[in-house]
């Protein structure tokens, strides 16, 4: 025979009522008196609950501001050659630390020698030539003396005026103009006259980019570091104006991160700051704020803040991912005890305090607090009293305690 589904349904309602009925049948007498034989009460008095307690404490309380951002070195350079050449000689490599001005990399310096020397001779001959030209000059006569003086007192006179803005910078160019060939003529210049006809000015010119062709042969430290970004090797041609490797100076490291705008107004430069690195989760560091974006950004309504901390043995490197807590709000001189002592019951705050083997609970008001700690207002509390940090979830008033650990 078939059973229809509604039927089904009927008889498992059924089934449930009964079942539900049972449940909330109460007790004979006799079914209590077996359970109450299963109950030790003689023995509730010298249960013993094993606890870690700490102490209250005078200390200053420190609101944080938290962030995140990722580790940048506090200075990085992009190394680049200014002229080509092969390397003769390669004196780093990846993960190298070098000091300032330590030799880096050599060029090959042979053509930029040749060029130096050939531009020394073309200066030492033309010196030659600005000797005669300069001898064969004539001499300042009487005539050419007072007609120098009269320029000179134009020039000063013109220099005067422009200084003073009686002439638009236009205006005295045009003049400068007029009363330089004059000057020329009148003798004044004598020595830049021979000094053109010899060619010596511009051989000069050429021994000064000679000399700093050469200089550029030999790469040396802008700062004390650590080499990165590098696949060189000795003989490879190079080109100017091409990265060759990069220098991170990682003994000073910065953190930029965003604070919100509701935030900002707290923190001021130089408070302190804790560093976490998620990849060295036993370790904390410290630091403070080196700078303070002057401006919030409209779309994510935060502020752009630089943390700089010390990089000691070099645990912590470029790109690592920080939690930063910034100082905001201190508050000095206060009666503290640890977050994990509170304990809240029918609204209202107490801590478990050891007195001998026992719990005595005490109430008593909260002040400022933060996540570590919180400031004890009111209250018979005082500082170096104990109290329990760990194993007070089933804890009672009067309970008997065993302290396991003292924090």
């Amino acid at each position: 025979m078939k059973i229809s589904v509604r039927n089904a349904g009927v008889a498992l309602a059924v089934v449930l009522l009964i079942i539900l009925v049972y449940a909330i049948i109460p007790k004979s007498a006799d079914e209590e008196k077996v359970e109450e034989k299963n109950v030790n009460t003689d023995n509730l008095d010298n249960i013993e609950f094993k606890v870690t307690t700490s102490k209250i404490y005078k200390g200053d309380l420190i609101k944080w501001v938290n962030a995140n951002g990722y580790v940048k070195a506090a200075r990085e350079m992009e190394i680049q050659a200014n002229i080509a050449g092969y390397i003769k000689e390669l004196n780093v490599y990846e993960g190298k630390r070098v000091n300032k001005d330590d030799l880096l990399l050599a060029i090959d310096d042979t053509q930029y020698q040749l060029a130096y020397n050939s531009a020394v001779a073309n200066v030492n001959g033309a010196y030659v030539d600005f000797s005669i030209n300069f001898r064969d000059s004539s001499a300042l006569t009487p005539e050419l003396e007072k007609r120098r003086e009269s320029i000179n007192k134009k020039l000063a006179d013109l220099n005067g005026q422009y200084k003073s803005g009686k002439l638009k910078k236009e205006e005295y160019e045009a003049k400068m103009d007029e009363l330089e060939p004059e000057l020329i003529l009148s003798g004044a210049k004598r020595k830049e006259v021979a000094a053109a006809k010899s060619n010596l000015t511009s051989y000069r010119v050429a021994r000064q980019q000679a000399e700093l062709n050469l200089s550029y042969t030999k790469i040396h430290a802008p700062f004390s570091g650590v080499i990165g970004d590098i696949d060189l090797i000795t003989g490879q041609r190079i080109n100017s104006a091409v990265k060759l490797f990069k220098i991170y100076e990682t003994s000073v490291l910065k953190i930029e991160v965003r604070v919100l705008e509701n935030d900002i107004a707290s923190i001021a430069l130089g408070n302190f700051v804790e560093v976490m690195i998620g990849s060295l989760p036993n370790e904390k560091f410290t630091g403070k704020v080196l700078y303070i974006s002057p401006q919030i950004d409209t779309s994510t309504k935060t502020c752009k803040v630089i943390v700089e901390l010390q990089n000691k043995n070099d645990k912590i490197k470029p790109g690592m991912f920080a939690t930063v807590n910034i100082q905001a709000a201190t508050f000095r001189n206060r009666m503290l005890a640890p977050i994990d002592a509170l304990v809240v019951r029918d609204k209202r705050n107490l801590v478990f305090m050891v007195v001998g083997n026992l719990a005595k609970w005490e109430y008593f008001d909260i002040g400022e607090q933060n996540d570590r700690c919180f400031e004890i207002v009111g209250g018979n509390l005082k500082v170096g009293d104990e109290v329990v940090v760990k194993g007070h979830t089933n804890l009672a008033h009067d309970a008997k305690v065993k302290v396991i650990e003292r924090q």
